[in-house]
């Protein structure tokens, strides 16, 4: 099970080599989701705990004594391959249409048009 997550953290490595900036805003917009969801529902009452002893760790009584944010945040990080998975999924597709952005294109691969406003004559009046 550490080789899976071994290359997970390889894979993501090579995604962040080849896609940079986009790469990494995408894995930290999940990121930052994630922890938020997960603070929100602890302070709307969900009990968290439940669904992460589901996932096969032990929450114990840790989670009694820690503030929301650190609950929170240990509950994001039991998600992280699952973060990671959705990050290589969306990291190609989301650096294409950066890409062609920048290059002028919109994603369906047209070249945008170039919008040009008519200029105004400026008043002389005094």
């Amino acid at each position: 099970m550490f080789a899976f997550f071994k290359r997970l953290k390889d894979r993501l490595k090579k995604l962040f080599d080849d896609y940079g900036y986009v790469a990494l805003s995408v894995y930290w917009i999940i990121f930052l989701s994630t922890l938020a969801g997960f603070y929100v529902a602890l302070e709307r009452g969900v009990d968290v705990a439940v669904l992460i002893e589901r996932m096969g760790m032990d929450w114990g009584k840790a989670a009694e004594k820690t503030g929301t944010v650190a609950v929170a945040y240990a509950a994001t990080k039991v998600l992280q391959p699952l973060r990671i998975l959705l990050t290589l999924a969306l990291v190609p597709p989301v650096g294409t249409w950066w890409n062609r952005r920048k290059a002028g294109q919109d994603p369906s691969g047209n070249a945008a048009e170039e919008v040009q406003t008519p200029a105004t004559p400026e008043s002389d009046a005094d």
